[in-house]
This record gives C-alpha cells, sequence and structure tokens, in this order.
C-alpha cells in the first residue's frame, strides 16, 4: 500500500508540473502580438489561449481527483 501511495503522491506531483507549464505556455501565448491586419491569426491565438486555459482547468480537476484517490487510499493503510 505505501507504494501505492508513494505512486499517487508522485503522479500529483507531475501533473502540478504540467499544469505550471501549461498555465507558462498559455501566458506566453497571451504575450503574442498577431498582426494587426490578421483576423484569423487573432482568432486562431485566442483558440490557443482558450485551449490552453480548459487544460488547466481540466488539470486541476484531476488534481482534485487524486488528491481524494490519495485520502481514500491512506485509509485503506489504516
Amino acid at each position: 500500500m505505501n507504494d501505492l501511495l508513494r505512486q499517487v503522491a508522485e503522479l500529483r506531483t507531475d501533473l502540478r508540473a504540467l499544469d505550471r507549464r501549461v498555465r507558462s505556455l498559455a501566458d506566453a501565448f497571451d504575450m503574442v502580438e498577431p498582426a494587426a491586419d490578421d483576423d484569423t491569426g487573432e482568432a486562431n491565438l485566442r483558440e490557443v489561449i482558450d485551449s490552453l486555459s480548459d487544460a488547466h482547468l481540466d488539470l486541476s480537476t484531476a488534481d482534485k481527483h487524486l488528491e481524494a484517490v490519495a485520502s481514500h487510499a491512506a485509509r485503506l493503510r489504516g
């Protein structure tokens, strides 16, 4: 059981690191300035930022689920 709990903790650590990378990438794309006359470029940039934001939300939700897994698994240990 201890090994399983360790694996859950490692997975949460990896997930949080991935979430930080996603947020950093979203911030970097947010600083991109599309050409003034490029409406398509602006729309594509917004889609990239929105998709990264959605990924961040999904990762946050996954972390909450893993937190619950860790809590319940710890109770199994006794």
